[in-house]
């Protein structure tokens, strides 16, 4: 089954990394990650694009003085999400990732 953002937000099923050794640790880690992302769609939703991209181009900023940016993670979520988007979704998060560089 297919992971999308739109049903994490209206509280569908989670699936993510059911298949470990130690299913009660990955259920918690998987409820911790639902709740973060449900919390950060609740706090980016109704925001414009503008808003969107000054907010993450300033956590980005904070990352890179921090020495924490890490655009191959960046990369690799691209990867990971690039299947649930449109085209049109991926080239505009293909151009984003390139102005964060």
């Amino acid at each position: 089954m297919a992971r999308d953002l739109r049903s994490m937000k209206n509280g569908g099923a989670n699936t993510y990394g059911t298949n470990t050794d130690n299913k009660k640790e990955n259920d918690q880690m998987n409820k911790d990650d639902f709740k973060t992302i449900q919390d950060a769609i609740f706090k980016y939703q109704g925001k414009s694009e503008t808003e969107l991209f000054s907010e993450l181009s300033k956590m980005a900023d904070k990352e890179k003085k921090e020495g924490s940016f890490n655009i191959d993670a960046i990369k690799n979520f691209a990867k990971t999400a690039g299947p649930m988007l449109s085209p049109e979704q991926r080239e505009k998060m293909n151009a984003i990732i390139e102005q964060l560089k």
